[in-house]
């Protein structure tokens, strides 16, 4: 039997459901599962994870144990998961940023996300928002664009770690538009908001949770743009 995991997060990669994990595993569960959360507290996935666990307990009935390991785009958490022995008491929640854009990038993750992990449900999928500090003088992608022209190497964009889904979206709108703005990694979500807002950084992209949508309603960031080919009334353009 291999290793469970679930698939959640912004943009993250479609895996399906994988039945006969559940059928090998005799009487499971008879004990406590571990669910192991590659984010810190109050992010997406982590809020994701402990929704999970509250759901999945009473209908499993066991309690299931949401574990912290924060850290590298989540691929601490998915060595982490690696080291355990397969037998469906050790869980996690995989992104897009551990399961499919870290093996490549970071020689930290010495694991092959095919072949070491069972993926057992697909729990969510949404879009980035592109974000900014209010004081930035852009209120659409294409004013932002613009200013970074005028202003090369002058604007500093925050992620969640080197290697995460929320880097590659950036180096894919520098490369497509020409443009030179400094990648900033932080440990986690919550420091690169923070860095964000305190002036450091003054722009990044995450999903509509981590506290974002409240800063945004006091006026101390503003939505710009979205990782969709819809557009979203979240933003003015």
């Amino acid at each position: 039997m291999t290793r469970w995991i679930f698939t959640a997060a912004a943009a993250m990669l479609a895996t399906l459901a994988a039945p006969h994990a559940f059928s090998q595993a005799g009487a499971w569960p008879n004990k406590p599962i571990r669910l192991i959360a590659g984010f810190p507290p109050g992010t997406p996935p982590e809020v994701v994870a402990r929704l999970l666990a509250d759901k999945m307990a009473p209908a499993l009935g066991q309690p299931i144990v949401v574990e912290n390991r924060p850290g590298a785009s989540g691929t601490i958490a998915a060595t982490a998961l690696t080291q355990t022995a397969p037998d469906g008491y050790t869980i996690s929640i995989g992104v897009a940023a551990s399961l499919a854009v870290a093996p490549h990038f970071l020689p930290s993750a010495k694991y092959d996300p095919i072949a070491a992990f069972t993926p057992i449900g697909f729990v969510l999928r949404g879009p980035y928002l592109l974000t900014v500090r209010a004081d930035l003088p852009v209120n659409n992608v294409k004013e932002l664009v613009a200013y970074a022209k005028a202003n090369p190497g002058k604007l500093n964009f925050g992620t969640p770690g080197i290697g995460s889904v929320h880097q590659l979206n950036f180096e894919r709108l520098k490369q497509q538009q020409g443009i030179d703005i400094v990648h900033v990694p932080f440990q986690g979500t919550p420091p690169m908001i923070n860095e964000t807002v305190a002036g450091r950084t003054q722009l990044f992209m995450e999903s509509g949770g981590a506290g974002v949508a409240s800063l945004v309603k006091a006026g101390k960031l503003r939505w710009i743009g979205i990782t969709h080919p819809q557009r979203s009334s979240l933003h003015p353009d």
